[in-house]
């Protein structure tokens, strides 16, 4: 499945019930080259998971970018915090 943009050209002609369709995707392509008893780990999951090695990898990579924008979400907060509270939490640590 392409998450990128297509273009969809159709025809259907008055009176038949014929429709030809053809779907083009320009999403990027990527040759990946793993080292062999990673490609061989990742079949055997994509096998238990009844998924394919391009859906793992597609869900890997979207699962760790979520997990990077999340730490620098929680960064950023920790960082406002201790700039803006810093008299309160001093107060905290001396009590």
């Amino acid at each position: 499945m392409c998450d990128g943009p297509s273009l969809h050209i159709g025809m259907e002609l008055i009176g038949m019930e014929l429709m030809v369709s053809t779907w083009y995707c320009w999403c990027m392509a990527l040759t990946l080259r793993l080292p062999e008893d990673l490609d061989h780990q990742l079949a055997d999951l994509a096998e238990r998971e009844h998924l394919s090695k391009h859906t793992l990898i597609v869900q890997s990579v979207r699962r760790m970018l979520e997990e990077r924008e999340h730490r620098a979400m929680v960064e950023e907060g920790l960082a406002y915090a201790l700039e803006h509270d810093a008299k309160t939490l001093e107060r905290l640590a001396d009590s």
